[in-house]
C-alpha cells in the first residue's frame, strides 16, 4: 500500500531531519535502503520508496551517502518519475533557486540543475534534457550539525 505525500512537505520533513541517520529516512520515505558501497568516509545505501507523490509524479529511486565520522555529513538524492512535477511548480516553490550545471550534450539524461539555499543546507533540484519541464530530481546537501 503506498501513502501519498506533497513534494514540498517531503523536502521539508527530510531537510529537517537531523542528524542524519539511515533509519529515519527509511521511515521517513516508506522505504528500505539496502548498503550498496562503504569506504573510509562515506557508507552508501540505495532503494525504492512506496510514497506516492501528490499528482502522478513518484519517487523512483533513492539514493544517500552519510559520512562515517561525527559531524556526520550527508547527501542524498531523489530520482522523480512516473509523471511530471513542473519547473513553474518548483519556481513558485522555490523562487530564489539558482541555475548551478548545465548538461554538456551527451546525453538526454544529462540535468540542468539548479539550488536553493535552505537553513539546514541545500536543495539541488535537476531536470534532465529527455523532459526539460519535469523535474527529475532533488538533491539534498545538509549541513554539519
Amino acid at each position: 500500500m503506498s501513502t501519498t505525500t506533497s513534494l514540498w512537505a517531503l523536502i521539508d520533513k527530510i531537510g529537517t531531519a537531523q542528524p542524519v541517520k539511515k533509519e529515519q529516512f527509511d521511515s521517513l520515505l516508506a522505504a528500505t535502503l539496502t548498503e550498496t558501497s562503504k569506504n573510509e568516509y562515506f557508507t552508501f545505501w540505495s532503494g525504492t520508496s512506496a510514497l506516492q507523490l501528490e499528482g502522478k509524479a513518484k519517487i523512483t529511486k533513492i539514493e544517500l551517502g552519510i559520512a562515517n565520522k561525527e559531524p556526520a555529513n550527508a547527501m542524498m538524492t531523489l530520482s522523480i518519475g512516473d509523471g511530471c512535477v513542473s519547473k513553474r511548480d518548483v519556481t513558485a516553490y522555490f523562487p530564489m533557486m539558482k541555475i548551478h550545471g548545465a548538461p554538456t550534450g551527451r546525453s538526454l539524461d544529462e540535468e540542468t540543475t539548479y539550488v536553493a539555499e535552505e537553513k539546514w543546507g541545500e536543495v539541488t533540484l535537476g531536470f534532465a534534457e529527455r523532459n526539460s519541464d519535469c523535474l527529475s530530481s532533488v538533491g539534498f546537501e545538509f549541513k554539519k550539525k
